[in-house]
């Protein structure tokens, strides 16, 4: 399954050749806006998913929500750079959590953790819907599944390291839930986010005529 973005309707200063000079002022502004709105999301309708206890629903519902912010930030600034900044953030209003008493300094740490993962994940797919100008359901699904690999093993590290809890005490049924069926229907989720607002993600008109020149010039 793959849909083309090729129609132009990237901002401007997405293009990297036309880019704006306020690019990291946009960027910037941009995370702190989206960045402190996920924040809150997490505290408030994050954590009543979580408290419902309804086996893998924050596991189909928190990244899909975290890709709906980090790509606001994108489409605001055009710049890469506000993705990992809007997570970060959100991972510092997360880790405000610390100052609670009776918190578990992992239980804080793990979930601000995942945030910046998923960023990376999603700088990832962004990086190829600009680079190749179309997007296939492969993408987001590797993209999922390669933090939530990520997140595993760095959680198993610092339960050996540190004496922490382990993903690997909620069993094996667990891990695999949060691997694969969490990974691949959070893959397919943004998917369809990206393919439902094609006429936003789309390559500027300029870099097609480039690639299009380019390509018949090989041929």
């Amino acid at each position: 399954m793959m849909t083309n973005l090729d129609a132009a309707a990237y901002p401007d200063k997405m293009n990297p050749m036309t880019g704006g000079k306020n690019g990291r002022t946009d960027a910037l502004r941009s995370a702190l806006f989206w960045g402190s709105l996920w924040g809150i999301w997490e505290a408030t309708i994050g954590h009543l998913i979580h408290l419902i206890r309804i086996p893998g629903l924050p596991g189909v519902i928190m990244f899909p929500a975290a890709f709906y912010f980090m790509s606001r930030a994108f489409a605001a600034s055009g710049k890469p750079a506000s993705i990992f900044l809007t997570a970060c953030v959100a991972a510092s209003i997360k880790l405000l959590d610390l100052f609670f008493p009776g918190r578990d300094v992992f239980s804080v740490l793990n979930p601000a953790q995942a945030i910046l993962l998923e960023s990376l994940a999603v700088i990832g797919i962004f990086s190829f819907l600009r680079t190749a100008g179309r997007i296939s359901l492969s993408v987001p699904v590797l993209a999922s599944l390669a933090w939530r690999i990520t997140h595993t093993v760095l959680n198993i590290f610092m339960a050996s390291a540190f004496a922490a809890p382990s993903l690997i005490e909620t069993g094996t049924l667990s891990i695999l839930r949060f691997l694969l069926i969490d990974g691949l229907s959070n893959g397919f989720l943004i998917f369809l986010m990206i393919w439902a607002e094609r006429s936003r993600w789309k390559v500027p008109v300029e870099y097609i005529h480039e690639r299009t020149s380019f390509n018949q010039e090989k041929a």
